[in-house]
């Protein structure tokens, strides 16, 4: 268990296959956190998600959309 109650992980599956992105979900239910802030690539985890945020870029703009 993590005191803090957060976890933020940056790009934790790179590289990962499918059956490894899937296993994820069960590491996230283990750890019993409050909070996991993960940044990522892959659309397969926004399934595993409470909230998604999207980053876009618009000229040299970064705007957050909230899904």
């Amino acid at each position: 268990m993590n005191d803090s109650g957060l976890i933020i992980l940056d790009e934790p599956t790179d590289g990962f296959s499918k059956e490894q992105l899937t296993h994820l979900r069960d590491v996230f239910a283990e750890l019993a956190c409050k909070q996991i802030i993960l940044v990522s690539h892959e659309r397969e985890l926004e399934a595993f998600s409470d909230r998604v945020f999207r980053i876009v870029k618009e000229g040299s703009v970064s705007k957050i959309l909230a899904g």
